[in-house]
């Protein structure tokens, strides 16, 4: 008979109510083909000082119940929120010691990078936050095109309801697909997201430098989508050779010149997905793109969905 998994959730100060309530979800809901349930979640929490907050029905375990589990979950928390204390940081430090399997829900990944668990290890962070993370954790390898990233014993969340993705991940991980989506079927939830979080990522331009000589000419682009911005036509309008944009462009904006062309693009065209409901033939042409066949390619690349599929799923109407 195959062995009851045990999961341990940390009731962290401060944690997200919603973290601490997913893995419930999703493990309490699976049951192998001959109906056994074969996870055991308990929440642990870390002395007095941890959050009362905790789904109804589920009782609390000690805190030393997380070292006789084989997974730790640990929950999000506000970026802001004081640090962590130090027994939960040395705790995590020994679960991965001891090979326990690690999963960091949302920002919780920023506890796991405060105690030096993701140095040099790809991870999942949601897009607006990704930045701030790295920041702090400079060593963190940050993937913005997934919603949660296995790297063998951590696996990362990139945001709340991605921990839904992840927790049904670890089941197809621990007992196979069908279980998986069995489970899925009873959380009304997709076995599988397409596209990552890359359809909802909708970052701003990066700020430029200040006093940046691109600045005229990047809101000029914005502006002029459908125009000519072929290198020549772009280093024309600053005054510069080819060449010389090339170089400089990287090393101000951040992305080549025909990069920033195709993020603009792409976002006009989401704008437009979303706003309105030209054929996608008018889209592709009022962003500028002069061949369908590049528009959808394009646009897949950056979105990770075809325009009519975003369209489907993020149209106002």
């Amino acid at each position: 008979m195959t062995p009851t998994l045990k999961v341990a959730v940390l009731a962290l100060e401060h944690a997200s109510a919603f973290d601490l309530a997913v893995p419930h979800e999703v493990f309490d809901t699976v049951r192998l083909p001959d109906g056994r349930r074969p996870y055991e979640v308990r929440l642990c929490a870390p002395g007095s000082g941890a959050s009362t907050r905790r789904p109804a029905g589920h009782d609390r375990g000690g805190w030393g119940a997380w070292e006789d589990s084989d997974t730790v979950i640990v929950p999000g928390r506000p970026v802001d929120a004081e640090p962590a204390s130090p027994d939960v940081v040395r705790a995590l430090r020994r679960a991965a010691r001891m090979g326990k399997r690690i999963a960091a829900l949302s920002t919780g990944t920023f506890l796991l990078a405060e105690g030096g668990l993701l140095d040099g290890i790809p991870v999942a962070a949601h897009w607006s936050l990704a930045d701030e993370l790295v920041r702090r954790h400079p060593s963190v390898q940050v993937r913005l095109d997934a919603l949660y990233v296995d790297s063998g014993s951590i696996v990362t969340s990139a945001g709340a309801s991605a921990g839904l993705d992840l927790c049904l991940h670890l089941v197809r991980r621990d007992f196979g697909a069908e279980v998986a989506t069995r489970a899925a079927r009873r959380l009304l939830l997709p076995p599988r997201r397409p596209g990552g979080q890359a359809p909802f990522a909708v970052p701003d331009h990066p700020a430029l430098p200040r006093g940046s000589r691109f600045a005229d000419l990047l809101g000029w682009i914005d502006d002029n989508l459908a125009a000519d911005l072929s290198l020549d036509a772009m280093a024309r309008r600053c005054g510069l050779n080819v060449r010389t944009l090339s170089r400089r462009f990287p090393q101000e904006v951040g992305a080549t010149p025909q990069q920033w062309v195709t993020r603009a693009r792409v976002r006009k065209a989401r704008e437009l997905l979303v706003s309105s409901d030209l054929p996608v033939e008018s889209v592709a042409r009022a962003a500028g793109f002069t061949s369908l066949s590049t528009f959808r390619a394009r646009f897949h690349q950056v979105v990770g969905l075809t325009p009519n599929g975003y369209r489907a799923s993020f149209h106002d109407r």
